[in-house]
């Protein structure tokens, strides 16, 4: 029998509980059933905290934050550290995974400042305005009023960020 767990707040998306237990295996089991579902022409789709897997096995990534998608597009676009264009939440991500360097030098990670979005009562503007760091003066009122929508920032790459709309 297989054991059914939900990740969904509201029970209607279920993942088995089998390949969440897979996921603790490692890429390399994940990135073998991916190729082989490839082979067979099945699309997969992973969700995990886990962006070392998610830049190995995905051609496409969503980042998602407070329950939305905040930036869309091909992985080697979305999780490049080097890329200036991106959402705030995902340059914040990224520059929190832990390094080597930061690792033996027992050194402090990047945290994400502020609270972190209450989901139950969100709240009317950008979901990330709360713990941004890039918000300026020019957009600051926007951002707190009036979530952006997603739109296209380069090609097939979108994100939900007044700072790339004005």
């Amino acid at each position: 029998m297989t054991e059914i767990a939900p990740a969904h707040s509201d029970g209607d998306f279920l993942v088995p509980g089998w390949l969440q237990r897979l996921a603790a295996i490692g890429w390399r089991l994940l990135a073998a059933i991916a190729l082989g579902l490839v082979l067979l022409g099945i699309a997969t789709m992973l969700i995990s905290h886990d962006i070392s897997i998610i830049s190995r096995l995905s051609d496409a990534v969503a980042v998602m934050y407070g329950g939305t998608v905040v930036e869309t597009g091909p992985a080697r676009d979305v999780l490049a550290k080097d890329k200036d264009i991106k959402h705030p939440y995902t340059s914040a991500l990224l520059t929190s995974i832990p390094s080597a360097e930061n690792i033996k030098g027992k050194g402090h990670l990047q945290a994400i400042e502020g609270d972190v979005l209450d989901t139950i009562n969100i709240p009317a503007g950008c979901r990330f305005y709360g713990r941004c760091s890039r918000v300026t003066d020019k957009i600051r009122e926007r951002c707190e009023r009036q979530e952006p929508d997603l739109r296209e920032i380069g090609p097939g790459h979108k994100a939900r960020c007044w700072l790339y709309f004005e």
